[in-house]
């Protein structure tokens, strides 16, 4: 549980990263010559307390927006918490049942955890909140490895570190044998941060960046989906986009369901919202449900580039929905659950990504959950995406730690690609990330305000964004075939030793 604790602290609130290098610990030594049901216990322990300590917001969210009973939502974010728990369970079962030798452990012990987070990422639609990696975004050198592998690149080096860390205490391990791992693991992690430091060196010198301007309106979520709110809402949108239209902006941009209505369906509205556009005369994102062709009524969570001259230019439909908090899944066996949206309607997947071009480069818009899934960013800026931008709604986590976590794995995007991402949050925290994953400006939270940056379009690739997940799948099948080599053996152990007793 102190290891459970240690790697929490790593991330918002407390971020204390350093954290994150000896955090499993701990954990490693505890199950150092455990059976492996005990092992698995053990990483459950873990698992239980990193997710308590790091996603308590869940009660919150449940509680004030889902009009669930305190010890309902209690009920959910323990359940939550147990099946992220199931992940260092399995790493710890595995560790103790397919034991490796002392000098193959670290790297061992990184492929398996490093497969584990890819796991999670897709697994029951995916929930890959906080993977290790994430929590050495202050610690911006040592991250910059990101732009080749992938945040999980990130988590790899600091397992492999830790577990480096316990070759010493493993049982059988000669002492000098194991200060040399403990060196080369040093070594490694050195020479990723020396590499991180150069590629900081690298600067953007484009004479006349795209100004975007970001638009935070602070409605309280209680107060945003109310009919009688709506006059309200889009008046405060209109005079914060006034405001940095006058700062001479290329790109205003609206969070996400900024207009709490069925847009394109309300004529009266969208004459409303089109001629702001052009009294504007500048291109205009606007987040707003939408309505799917056909019946019965389903619903889309759109992002909708209006023209200077209020002409709708493209949309963008929400690929990746969050699951209870948009849908239902698996409604057929979990016909008792509702969403947390409660009464908005059930919201359907769109079909496919969308560059949005405006005059100075083409962007690509992520929808509040979906930037926490770097495939789906990575597969956006391989499409032709120049820079990024992400709107979101992070009302729903109060003051909490969750936005400065959802931002935080927003910058991971923006550094893996490359790209500058521009964030625009209801109620924070809204920001601007350059393509190296430093925050170059940020709101407050529960306040409104207007942000105008400077971003800079860029065509060239990263590693990541040419190779994709090559890392995670690499570990993963290193992991798999150790795993499976190791049970292979252990059968023709047994087998052999049956067919001794025979004799």
């Amino acid at each position: 549980m102190l290891s459970g604790a240690l790697l929490a602290s790593a991330f918002p609130p407390l971020d204390w990263w350093p954290a994150a290098f000896v955090g499993l610990l701990p954990l490693l030594l505890a199950t150092a010559g455990q059976p492996p049901a005990r092992a698995a216990w053990l990483g459950f322990a873990s698992g239980i307390a990193f997710a308590l300590l790091s996603i308590p917001w869940i009660v919150v969210t449940m509680v004030r927006y889902g009009q669930m009973p305190w010890w309902g939502a209690v009920a959910v974010l323990l359940a939550l918490s147990a099946y992220l728990a199931c992940y260092p369970a399995a790493f710890t079962f595995a560790l103790s049942r397919f034991p490796l030798p002392p000098a193959a452990f670290p790297v061992g012990a990184a492929a398996l955890w490093t497969a584990l987070e890819y796991l999670r990422t897709y697994a029951l639609s995916g929930f890959p909140w906080n993977l290790l990696g994430y929590s050495q975004l202050p610690n911006l050198p040592f991250a910059q490895v990101a732009s080749v592998t992938g945040v999980y690149g990130v988590s790899f080096l600091l397992v492999l570190a830790t577990a480096a860390l316990a070759v010493p205490f493993l049982p059988g391990m000669p002492r000098r044998g194991a200060w040399r791992i403990v060196g080369a693991a040093a070594l490694l992690v050195g020479a990723a941060h020396a590499a991180g430091i150069w590629a900081l060196r690298g600067t953007d010198t484009a004479a006349a960046p795209l100004q975007v301007g970001v638009v935070q309106g602070n409605i309280e979520q209680a107060f945003k989906w109310s009919p009688a709110a709506l006059d309200l809402t889009l008046g405060k949108y209109a005079r914060l986009s006034a405001e940095a239209a006058s700062g001479g902006v290329d790109l205003v941009v609206w969070p996400e369901t900024a207009a709490p209505l069925l847009l394109r369906q309300d004529p009266a509205r969208l004459a409303q919202v089109r001629a702001l556009a052009e009294s504007l005369g500048r291109p205009l994102l606007v987040g707003a449900p939408d309505r799917a062709a056909g019946e019965p009524v389903r619903l889309l969570n759109s992002a909708i580039l209006l023209g200077p001259d209020g002409r709708l230019l493209a949309k963008y439909d929400k690929m990746h929905l969050v699951p209870f908090g948009e849908y239902v899944p698996l409604r057929p066996l979990l016909f008792f659950v509702d969403k947390i949206a409660t009464g908005i309607g059930e919201f359907v997947p769109g079909e496919a990504r969308t560059m949005f071009r405006v005059p100075g480069g083409t962007f690509a818009a992520s929808i509040c959950f979906e930037v926490i899934f770097p495939a789906e960013v990575r597969a956006a800026v391989a499409g032709g995406a120049e820079f990024l931008v992400n709107i979101t709604n992070d009302a729903w986590f109060g003051r909490s730690a969750a936005p400065a976590q959802h931002l935080r794995m927003a910058a991971f995007r923006a550094l893996e690609t490359r790209r500058y991402l521009a964030r625009a949050a209801n109620t924070g925290i809204s920001a601007v990330v350059d393509p190296y994953g430093r925050v170059l400006a940020s709101t407050p939270l529960f306040e409104e305000a207007v942000l105008v940056q400077g971003v800079i379009p860029r065509r060239d690739l990263t590693p990541y964004v040419r190779f994709g997940d090559w890392f995670a799948a690499a570990s993963s099948l290193g992991a798999a075939g150790w795993i499976t080599s190791a049970w292979a053996a252990g059968r023709r152990a047994a087998r052999g030793g049956r067919m001794a007793w025979r004799r």
